[in-house]
């Protein structure tokens, strides 16, 4: 497996040149911890850096996302560091396909190795001022199966979002609503989010600032 991922990052290389469409786009966001879908996933200051390279008249992009705490974390799961990679693809004007792939940097696990990464295929659309997303684990070890959905919009100059989720989301495993969030954030990069889990009962205030 190790020798196929060399060969596949050799391969995209060589014609990466000819392929992208438009420079690279990098951002770099501090939050003053990281909840993700309504979970709270560290309790310390989060570095999360976004670098999408879009392809040429295909509508396809890349994305690697980091998620980096400024100190050792406690998460549960003990992956207190976590890296993602997107392949997305335009369907028409109908919406994106993403393929995501998580890695949590330990000790234990290897970022050539596909087995250390949690995969989900998910697709998002817009309709009539909202923004839809559902996405659903394909491979893992722990949550394979998982779905998640949510909806956006725009609510009184604030971004709102509810998200629905089964699997390791709730407490039963059953479907439930696990994340309420309202977020506002300026020209200027900085933003503020309070999220609300109904399936735990636990609410969390988020500060950030954007690059």
């Amino acid at each position: 497996m190790r020798n196929f991922i060399m060969a596949a990052v050799a391969a995209l290389s060589l014609t990466f040149s000819s392929m992208v469409s438009a420079d690279p786009n990098l951002e770099v966001s501090v939050f003053s911890r990281h909840v993700w879908r309504g979970v709270s996933v560290v309790d310390v200051v989060s570095v999360q850096p976004s670098l999408t390279v879009p392809f040429d008249s295909t509508g396809t992009s890349f994305n690697v996302w980091g998620q980096i705490p400024v100190q050792s974390s406690t998460w549960a799961t003990g992956h207190p560091t976590e890296y993602d990679f997107t392949l997305s693809q335009e369907v028409g004007d109908y919406g994106t396909v993403n393929v995501t792939s998580y890695f949590y940097s330990n000790a234990t696990t290897k970022l050539l190795d596909i087995d250390d990464h949690d995969v989900e295929v998910g697709f998002e659309t817009s309709y009539a001022g909202a923004d839809f997303y559902v996405g659903r684990f394909v491979k893992s070890a722990t949550v394979e199966g998982d779905t998640y959905a949510q909806v956006s919009y725009p609510l009184f100059g604030f971004d709102t979002v509810v998200g629905v989720g089964d699997g390791a989301y709730t407490e039963s495993n059953d479907f439930g609503v696990v994340n309420v969030a309202f977020s506002y954030g300026n020209d200027d990069g900085y933003g503020a989010s309070l999220i609300y889990n109904p399936d735990v009962e636990r609410t969390y205030f988020v500060v950030s600032k954007a690059w």
